[in-house]
């Protein structure tokens, strides 16, 4: 009896010893959400972004999204000098070179220059006629009416998707409804659509009827 008493005592110091030696338990640390979201971007959000360079200096700002005709890839018309839009100059640059990011809701748009390589660029002029050198001004094409071949409205460019890894957007369309009630947005490639200019606006062709464009899945805005 002794020798049994004596080994649960023994036990019972080591078990103590051993809960002594071993940390409490800590609550595990939360890691905060990152700030930085790369992915889809609405273009009505980004015309109009500050765009800064990596030391953290304004240079110019986001006028206009454009794709040229004879390259069709994306490009980013920025604003840069000039005092309240008065002397400010349009330069072009490709909207893969933009680092756009969205931090706490805003979106904010990085290019690696300094002013005075940014306001040395050439300057970059509005070709808007047909036979003018841009497919696309995302500047007037966001609210724009889209027609069938058959010359019938089925709907209105709602806004355009642009992504961090493709050069060419998605369209977002605006169809049914009445006076923006009961409407309903579906996504089609850019590419499918038909962009003129006639008298310095642009007309919007996209071969479909309302109907068909009705019965696509319908998309929503992250």
């Amino acid at each position: 009896m002794k020798k049994a008493l004596a080994v649960i005592t023994i036990v019972i110091a080591m078990s103590g010893i051993a809960m002594a030696q071993t940390p409490p338990a800590t609550a595990p640390t939360t890691k905060p959400a990152p700030q930085t979201a790369i992915g889809q971007f609405r273009a009505s959000n980004i015309l109009g972004a500050n765009v800064k360079n990596a030391s953290g200096d304004t240079v110019g700002e986001v006028k206009d999204l454009v794709i040229l005709r004879d390259q069709q890839v994306l490009q980013a018309v920025l604003s840069v000098g000039g005092f309240l839009g008065i002397g400010d100059k349009l330069v072009a640059i490709p909207y893969d070179k933009l680092q756009v990011r969205r931090i706490d809701n805003k979106i904010n748009a990085i290019y690696d220059t300094t002013k005075a390589e940014i306001e040395g660029m050439p300057k970059f002029p509005y070709i808007e006629s047909d036979m003018g050198g841009l497919t696309l001004r995302a500047h007037d094409l966001i609210g724009a009416d889209v027609k069938n071949t058959a010359d019938e409205t089925i709907g209105e460019v709602d806004d355009l998707i642009i992504t961090a890894t493709d050069n060419v957007p998605l369209a977002i369309l605006s169809v049914g409804g009445f006076l923006g009630a009961g409407e309903k947005l579906v996504a089609v490639p850019y590419k499918d659509l038909s962009i003129k200019y006639v008298d310095d606006k642009q007309q919007v062709t996209y071969n479909a009827t309302e109907e068909e464009l009705k019965a696509l899945s319908s998309f929503t805005y992250n």
